[in-house]
């Protein structure tokens, strides 16, 4: 006998992998340890180094920058199915990467030097806003992934195969 009442879980289970939240929850997951990457190293170098504020930051930024490829891109779009080579993830994600820096970094110099937040607030603020930006053209661009808007073929009903 067949557990109807479990149909509509399945559904809404296949519509969460099938919209990409499961890729988004992976990205925010990898993310996160760039948070705690970019907090380190700038708190390292803030403190035992003479760099300027900026330069700081924008050296513990790329650093996550690289964290984040390496798990991006062996974790959470390891099943795009992107016909680009690693090296051209890479270039392409760091690029993605780079533009949000530069937004990261006047984000957080506004925050810090303009309105004298925290300098760890300033920094997860312009961490946080920088995220969806970074998410977008990250899936899209630097790893290929398309948007699907159909629903999967077979009967409607979405197996776990049929994940992003």
């Amino acid at each position: 006998m067949k557990a109807a009442w479990l149909a509509p879980a399945v559904r809404l289970v296949g519509r969460f992998q099938q919209s990409g939240l499961r890729t988004l929850g992976k990205f925010c997951v990898v993310g996160g340890s760039g948070v705690v990457v970019d907090m380190g190293m700038l708190a390292l170098l803030v403190h035992v180094s003479t760099l300027p504020l900026a330069v700081a930051k924008a050296v513990a930024c790329e650093t996550a920058i690289v964290n984040n490829f390496l798990w991006n891109d062996r974790w959470t779009f390891r099943k795009a199915g992107s016909p680009l080579s690693w090296r051209s993830r890479f270039v392409r994600f760091n690029g993605v990467s780079l533009a949000g820096l530069a937004l990261n970094v006047a984000v957080f110099t506004l925050f810090a030097s303009g309105l004298k937040l925290n300098l760890y607030l300033a920094n997860a603020t312009a961490i946080v806003l920088v995220a969806g930006f970074n998410y977008t053209l990250s899936r899209h661009w630097a790893w290929g992934q398309k948007q699907t808007s159909s629903p999967p073929a077979g009967n409607g009903t979405p197996s776990c195969s049929d994940s992003p």
